[in-house]
């Protein structure tokens, strides 16, 4: 599992908020402190180097710290960032250190260090997509691996929202021609999907360790399917349910359809495959 090191320089809360925001950004991290570090980079895929200069000593500690480490350094994915209040300097010191460096740095910026964390977290996610892993399962397997699962479990979290107002419901699902449905007699979550139809849903095994995990979350659409549709017919009848003995019940069941856009993969076996653990799927094709 790919895993990544933000180490930052002890100068004050800015600096400290950048780091915290990024190691839970980017996680699995951990953030440390350069006079802390006392180990190799071996544990690590992705370095994070958070900088703030405010004086030359400050440049020169920095530039002394990635020569003594560039030997490591040049085998990893290396972001910069410097929050110096001072642009030039900070440019200067970023030039400096990716002419060390070279080739592995991917990302390198100049930070306001007024950000807020909001805007601190949107730049990390996008230095998440560059270190992304070039290991990626190709689509058709992953996508077979992902019906597998579905296939075989069948009780699920399906998270729905609307303004302020956040539920996850443990439910049962059928997993049916590339989509997922719902049986339900009703309830808050239906208010939500009527105004915001945008659901998450998470599929996963029990943990039992980290050698174990195997889990699916699904970003996608929900809509309600129209009773006694033919949709609606065919999702009861494949769940053994009577069509005429519902419509005589004293009260309806609904079917809730939710179409996948998106689909977010831990599987720790895919290691085995030389393939990363985590693995993102837009969507099935027809």
């Amino acid at each position: 599992m790919d895993s990544t090191l933000v180490i930052y320089k002890n100068q004050g809360y800015t600096i400290k908020k950048f780091a915290k925001v990024l190691s839970c950004t980017l996680g699995p991290a951990k953030t440390m402190l350069f006079e802390q570090f006392r180990t190799s980079f071996k544990n690590y895929s992705n370095v994070v180097i958070v900088m703030s200069v405010n004086s030359k000593d400050d440049f020169c500690k920095y530039v002394n710290f990635i020569k003594a480490n560039a030997n490591e350094l040049e085998n990893k994915k290396v972001a910069i960032l410097s929050t110096s209040l001072n642009i030039v300097n900070s440019d200067e010191l970023l030039k400096k250190v990716c002419n060390i460096l070279g080739k592995c740095i991917i990302f390198s910026e100049h930070f306001p260090s007024l950000m807020d964390e909001s805007e601190i977290s949107n730049k990390a996610l996008q230095i998440k997509s560059i270190f992304k892993d070039n290991s990626d399962m190709p689509a058709d397997i992953l996508k077979m691996k992902i019906e597998d699962f579905l296939l075989k479990h069948n009780t699920c979290t399906l998270c729905t929202a609307h303004e302020n107002k956040v539920r996850a419901t443990p439910i049962e699902y059928k997993y049916l021609n590339q989509a997922i449905y719902f049986i339900s007699e009703g309830g808050e979550k239906f208010a939500h999907i009527y105004v915001n139809p945008h659901v998450s849903i998470a599929v996963y095994e029990n943990y039992k360790d980290f050698k174990s995990l195997a889990g699916v979350q699904i970003s996608g659409t929900a809509i309600l399917v129209e009773r006694f549709s033919n949709e609606y017919n065919t999702v009861m009848k494949n769940r053994g349910l009577n069509i005429e003995n519902l419509k005589n019940m004293p009260i309806y069941l609904n079917v809730i359809k939710v179409k996948p856009n998106k689909y977010e993969v831990l599987f720790s076996d895919f290691s085995k495959e030389d393939y990363n653990v985590k693995q993102v799927l837009q969507c099935f094709d027809d």
